[in-house]
């Protein structure tokens, strides 16, 4: 979930706040596999306007529910776990994840009692 209290007023013309926002909520929920959940604040306060744009994005990186933006708003979306776990078979962050070798590493840590260990043993 990101809560934010973003503005109307971007980065110049050629990347405006608001798109900054969606690409980096797409990009979270399609790299880790996970639903976004996104929160802006929306209207005016003294010289600022805030665009609202609250959204809900799949483990996909597809847009499920938003908010229009000129005014709050509630907006629902059905979050299904069977979404993450398909997400995560098909993405190659978890997908070509070497278990074998972290269950190796992480023994090693525990054989050690949680000591240090030292940058070159990891």
């Amino acid at each position: 979930m990101f809560s934010a209290c973003s503005p109307t007023q971007g980065l110049g013309s050629r990347l405006s706040t608001k798109e900054s926002w969606h690409r980096m909520n797409q990009f979270y929920a399609s790299m880790y596999g996970v639903y976004v959940l996104f929160v802006n604040r929306v209207g005016n306060d003294k010289d600022l306007t805030f665009w609202g744009g609250s959204q809900v994005i799949d483990p996909f990186g597809k847009i499920i529910a938003q908010a229009k933006g000129d005014a709050e708003e509630i907006i629902e979306a059905e979050l299904r776990l069977t979404e993450v776990r398909e997400s995560r078979t098909v993405l190659h962050t978890v997908r070509d994840e070497n278990l074998n070798f972290l269950v190796h590493r992480l023994q090693h840590v525990i054989q050690s009692n949680y000591s240090s260990v030292e940058a070159q043993d990891l």
